[in-house]
């Protein structure tokens, strides 16, 4: 017979709850920028969200443009959301 905890993970895993009892996600959207290219203009985008927020989930790539400098690529731009949990431990009552 499978523990209390054990059926709660998994129906958290099917129901795409998380184990942690968080219910509500938020989302916010990042514009990253780079000389060196879209992954580094990403990794900047993540490098950002993981030290200034708690609890980040996932990072989805939206929309990758370049902008043009005397005829040549001068920067690489991602746009991304990032999804993370809402910390209810700090929130007054």
């Amino acid at each position: 017979m499978a523990s209390k905890r054990s059926t709660m993970e998994s129906r958290s895993r099917v129901e795409g709850v998380a184990p942690s009892g968080f219910g509500v996600s938020k989302v916010i959207e990042l514009i990253g920028e780079s000389s060196k290219g879209w992954e580094d203009a990403m990794r900047l985008c993540v490098a950002e969200a993981t030290e200034t927020l708690r609890h980040v989930e996932a990072v989805e790539l939206c929309d990758m443009s370049v902008s043009i400098r005397q005829n040549s690529i001068d920067r690489f731009k991602v746009r991304c959301k990032v999804r993370f949990d809402i910390d209810h431990a700090h929130r007054e009552h």
